[in-house]
């Protein structure tokens, strides 16, 4: 992809990258910041989309990029940023599966996604597909 982007950079006309691993010249870039997703919400893995329309919603010229631009982005990321550092406990399938039927005895309809929210927030560690899997088998073996 590196190629394409020095190539976009070389033609005129504006060009926004959001993320990216480097400055390519011609490329305005805007910096993927993970301290930006409890303020922009969502996962990490889509991070990088919905800093793509923060950036967009705070256009309201038509100018995808300038100077000016730029510089209220980056003071409104200095507001808002907030590191997020987890001491959570990994823990083997048995534990976790444990956890869930104590969780889902606790409430029938509990879905995977708040049962996990209540998992990391007792401290422990889970990865959320290898979390969804388990829970699918102890719904499923439940029934």
């Amino acid at each position: 992809m590196r190629d394409d982007l020095i190539a976009l950079g070389n033609r005129s006309g504006e060009v926004v990258m959001v993320g990216g691993a480097e400055e390519i010249a011609g490329v305005h870039r805007v910096p993927s910041d993970r301290a930006l997703r409890a303020e922009l919400g969502g996962t990490a893995s889509s991070l990088n989309l919905r800093i793509a329309r923060a950036w967009l919603a705070q256009r309201d010229d038509g100018v995808l990029w300038d100077a000016h631009a730029d510089r209220r982005w980056t003071k409104w990321c200095h507001s808002v940023r907030r590191e997020e550092r987890y001491d959570r406990i990994p823990v083997d399938d048995a534990a976790i599966v444990e956890a869930i039927k104590q969780l889902i005895a606790l409430d029938q309809s509990l879905s995977a996604t708040r049962a996990l929210r209540m998992f990391r927030d007792s401290g422990m560690a889970c990865e959320q597909k290898r979390f969804g899997r388990l829970f699918r088998a102890v719904k499923v073996g439940m029934s």
